[in-house]
C-alpha cells in the first residue's frame, strides 16, 4: 500500500510532530452560552491547545443518552466563530449517519457547508456501513471534504476494525481511531482502540493518527506508544458540568501532565 502523505492543513499549522493536543469542546455549549463557550476555547489556547475539536453527534449513530442532536448548534457557523475568535484550526468530527440527513448525496451538501470553517473533517466508517452504503460512497465524501478546502479523515470505533483503511489508502489524510465507545461523556478508556492504532500505523498513516476518547495523563501514554500523535481531549482539560469547569490554571496542569506522560523516560 502506498503510504499517505502529511495532510496537507497538518504541515502548514504550527502544530508541533510531537505530542499536538486537540481539545473537543462539544460537551460545553450546552453548558453556558456561546460567548462562555467560546471563552473557555480562548483559554485552552493559551494552556496549549494546537486545534480545536468539534463532536458533531446523530443519536440514530451516537448513544447520547437521550440528549438530542448538537447539529443544529454546532453548526458552521460555531466552526467559523471559533476559527476567527480563537485563532485555531477547527476539526469537525462527523458521527452521524448520512440516512439522517436523507442520504448520501444531502450528507454531502452538509459536509461541504462546513467549508472555509473547518480545517479537517472526519466520518464515521461504520456509520456508512449502518447506511448499507459501499465504498464508493466513503471514498465521494471524503472527496467532497477535500473540495470543501478540509483534510478529510475516517474515525474508527473500537469495536471495529480497520479493515476498510486499508482500501481507502491515500484518500484519507488521516485517521482517528477512537479509544471508547462514542456516546454520552464519561465512558471508561477501551483498549481495544490501541490495537486499531497500531494496525492504522502498519497500514501507512504514519504521522496523522489520532485518539480520542478518555484521554487523560495517566491513559494517554498507551495511545503514545502506540504511535498516535494527536488526540482529542474532553473533560480530563476542560471539566464538566457537573463537576466544575475548570480555570485557566486547571487547564494548564492538564495539558502539562499530558505532555510529560509522553516523555521518553531513562
Amino acid at each position: 500500500m502506498k503510504k499517505v502523505s502529511r495532510c496537507e492543513a497538518f504541515r502548514r499549522s504550527p502544530l508541533p510532530v510531537i505530542n499536538p493536543s486537540l481539545t473537543t469542546l462539544s460537551p460545553f455549549l450546552r453548558a453556558g452560552n456561546r460567548a462562555e463557550f467560546i471563552e473557555r476555547a480562548k483559554m485552552a489556547r493559551q494552556a496549549g491547545a494546537k486545534t480545536l475539536h468539534l463532536d458533531i453527534f446523530d443519536p440514530r449513530y451516537v448513544d447520547t443518552g437521550g440528549k438530542p442532536t448538537n447539529m443544529d448548534i454546532f453548526c458552521p457557523d460555531l466552526a467559523g466563530e471559533l476559527k476567527r475568535e480563537v485563532g485555531l484550526p477547527v476539526d469537525a468530527h462527523f458521527m452521524v449517519r448520512p440516512s439522517t440527513l436523507g442520504g448520501h448525496q444531502k450528507f454531502n451538501s452538509y459536509l461541504q457547508s462546513f467549508g472555509g470553517s473547518a480545517d479537517f473533517m472526519s466520518i464515521h466508517l461504520g456509520a456508512f456501513i449502518q447506511d448499507s452504503l459501499c465504498f464508493d460512497n466513503i471514498l465521494v465524501a471524503l472527496a467532497q471534504m477535500k473540495a470543501a478546502g478540509s483534510s478529510a479523515g475516517i474515525v474508527i470505533n473500537p469495536n471495529e476494525g480497520p479493515f476498510l483503511a486499508e482500501e481507502i489508502g491515500s484518500a484519507a489524510d488521516f485517521a482517528l481511531a477512537m479509544t471508547v465507545i462514542p456516546g454520552d461523556g464519561g465512558r471508561g478508556f477501551d483498549t481495544r482502540g490501541l490495537c486499531n492504532i497500531s494496525r492504522l500505523k502498519a497500514l501507512g498513516f504514519p504521522n496523522l493518527v489520532a485518539a480520542d476518547g478518555a484521554i487523560t495523563g495517566d491513559t494517554i501514554k498507551a495511545p503514545f506508544d502506540a504511535g498516535a500523535r494527536w488526540f482529542v481531549v474532553g473533560s480530563y482539560w476542560f471539566g464538566s458540568e457537573k463537576n466544575g469547569y475548570k480555570s485557566f490554571d486547571g487547564m494548564k496542569l492538564a495539558y502539562d501532565a499530558m505532555i510529560e506522560a509522553c516523555k521518553p523516560r531513562g
